[in-house]
């Protein structure tokens, strides 16, 4: 009997915004990365965008990395260098969280405030992305 088996991976953090995202994405998703390669498996890695964006958003109205997003950004793209799978996951809540909920916690104030309501155009959707494959994956994406 064989099985056909599907490695994916939730690319979030989602809640209050506590933990440090490089220790709870970034160094997981690199090993688990290098663990399924040595078996030449790969892994769809389904990213937050919405989360994402959000860190982006801080970075760049406060000048800090906090979240680390560039280490993020990078991770992503370079996994779809690698023949792994990045697809699109999005949590709506990010949408209209500052309206409804207050955090004590600063950094996840910080980063529900900036949420994504500035970034989402006319339409109410958010812009469209190219498609990206493993001959055009970019080596950062796009500010």
């Amino acid at each position: 009997m064989t099985y056909k088996l599907y490695f994916t991976l939730d690319y979030e953090i989602h809640g209050n915004g506590d933990g440090n995202p490089y220790q709870l994405l970034v160094e997981p998703t690199c090993r688990l990365m290098d663990m399924l390669e040595r078996y030449g498996q790969r892994v769809t890695i389904m990213a937050d965008v919405a989360e994402i964006l959000c860190f982006r958003r801080y970075r760049e109205n406060t000048g800090k990395d906090d979240f680390h997003v560039a280490e993020i950004e990078q991770q992503l793209c370079e996994a779809i260098r690698r023949g792994h799978d990045v697809q699109l996951h999005i949590h709506s809540s990010y949408l209209s969280i500052p309206a409804r909920v207050s955090f004590a916690d600063s950094r996840a104030s910080a980063i529900l405030e900036m949420s994504l309501p500035p970034l989402i155009a006319e339409s109410g959707r958010p812009p469209p992305l190219p498609p990206v494959t493993a001959a055009t994956a970019p080596t950062s994406l796009p500010a």
